[in-house]
């Protein structure tokens, strides 16, 4: 990202650091993604980090296989949404609750194609997410998928404080 960033004589911000020493970012956040500042993929740890990826991903590929399965199915996360606190936009330590119960890490962990369909709602009126996860380029059948899935369960509303599209 710093090489992409400095590319561009007149941008505001030349690497990851200024963007995240800038003050625009969660302090949250910010706190838990400088660690990886200044990191190669040269370095042991990441090297730990790709033999692990690729363990969880030929996991996940066994298992479909294993079972005959074109795709896996999972709710997008498991544990009802927690509410922001007052100080999440300046405090570094606030207990937000943020990603508790996201389910949605197993496509960024293997690498493979996924994608979220409406399920349904919370009892309280929030969107429920099902996630589709599929084998390497199978972004096509995914959508298949989903559209049977949307047009069979008709789960989705349109959001009511917006217009219906043409």
């Amino acid at each position: 990202m710093n090489g992409y960033l400095q590319q561009f004589d007149n941008a505001p911000v030349s690497s990851v650091r200024e963007i995240l020493v800038s003050g625009t970012v969660t302090p949250k956040r910010a706190v838990s993604l400088i660690e990886v500042v200044g990191k190669t993929p040269d370095d042991y740890g990441y090297l730990e980090v790709l033999k692990i990826r690729e363990a969880v991903r030929q996991s996940v590929l066994k298992v479909m296989a294993d079972h005959r399965l074109d795709a896996l199915a999972y709710a997008t996360f498991d544990h009802q949404t927690t509410v922001i606190p007052d100080d999440a936009l300046t405090n570094p330590a606030s207990d937000d609750g943020y990603g508790r119960g996201n389910n949605r890490r197993l496509s960024p962990l293997t690498g493979l194609p996924a994608l979220t369909v409406p399920a349904g709602y919370t009892a309280d009126g929030l969107p429920v997410g099902l996630e589709l996860l599929g084998r390497a380029f199978t972004e096509a059948e995914l959508l298949r998928f989903a559209y049977a899935y949307e047009q069979g369960t008709l789960r989705r509303k349109p959001p009511a404080a917006l217009p219906a599209l043409d």
